[in-house]
């Protein structure tokens, strides 16, 4: 794209405008001013065409992907590739979606002298979590006369990932810590030894004797411990007799207690589920209950 500057349209203002009222006024050397105008007009064509054969030679390259992090300043590269010894100005902008910000609507910079790469760190910041995509970057130089502004487009996008900010919120852990008191690590007080065993480990002056692997001390040769691990839950189990004949009243008592009666074991086991919250497995009526070598409770009612 090809933009005039204010350089030509005051040239042409000086110039053009002049010339043609000479021509009109003046028919005898109207082909000298109409050649004079010509002129002027063959060497902006020419300057324009240059131009761009300038901006043929520049090649502007950008990363693929960036990680950035919210509100904290963010800096990358810009890689533009010239075949030019000369060096010459120029002017970048990257079309930032909503969300980004940058200190600098354009960039303005001198390319140094002689052929090869040459970086440009550009700076902007993440006001917003998520996923972006800058849309390329776009570049202007000007013509070797200044009559224009030829401009161009590189069209490969920037993937951005904005994180969320760890570091701001840093200061904001101890307060948490200090209104919830239940949360981080906390150190607990376990009295007693577990009885799952979690594995061997060579004794220690201090291990209890009980707790010595003797088949293992005899086939390593020397004393070895177990170890076992303290229980975290306790599971509670609840037996309760439901049959007909458990359920059986005296003569004496009316029909009413009767009908209540049934109820009598549902109660009993909600009100041992609202003392103890570990958890509590019920175990159905069988013919044949087997009993583990687990603690046990016996419940009894009234007589």
């Amino acid at each position: 794209m090809i933009v005039p500057r204010p350089a030509l349209i005051l040239v042409a203002a000086l110039t053009v405008i002049p010339l043609l009222g000479l021509a009109v006024s003046l028919p005898d050397y109207a082909p000298a001013f109409l050649g004079l105008l010509g002129l002027l007009v063959l060497v902006v064509i020419g300057d324009a065409v240059q131009g761009r054969k300038q901006l043929k030679t520049v090649q502007v390259q950008l990363p693929d992907k960036v990680r950035w992090f919210q509100n904290r300043p963010a800096k990358f590269d810009v890689m533009f590739l010239t075949t030019l010894a000369k060096g010459f100005p120029i002017r970048a902008a990257l079309p930032l979606p909503r969300g980004l910000e940058s200190p600098r609507e354009f960039l303005d910079f001198q390319l140094p002298d002689g052929a090869g790469k040459h970086f440009v760190t550009t700076e902007c910041t993440a006001k917003e979590r998520g996923r972006f995509v800058i849309g390329g970057c776009y570049y202007e130089i000007a013509s070797p006369l200044h009559f224009w502004d030829i401009r161009g487009h590189q069209a490969q996008a920037i993937e951005v990932r904005v994180y969320p900010n760890l570091e701001a919120e840093r200061k904001q852990i101890a307060t948490i810590f200090l209104r919830n008191r239940m949360g981080g690590s906390q150190a607990v007080r376990q009295v007693g030894q577990g009885r799952d065993f979690e594995k061997l480990r060579e004794y220690v002056p201090g291990d209890a004797y009980d707790t010595i692997h003797w088949k293992a001390t005899a086939r390593r040769g020397h004393p070895i411990t177990k170890v076992f691990q303290i229980e975290k839950t306790q599971e509670v189990y609840v037996i309760l007799d439901t049959s007909r004949l458990s359920s059986r009243l005296r003569r004496a008592e009316p029909n009413a207690r009767r009908a209540s009666a049934g109820s009598r074991p549902s109660a009993i086991a909600s009100s041992i589920c609202d003392l103890n919250s570990s958890s509590i497995s019920r175990l159905k009526r069988s013919p044949r209950t087997t009993f583990t070598k687990r603690d046990h409770h016996d419940i009894s009612g009234p007589p």
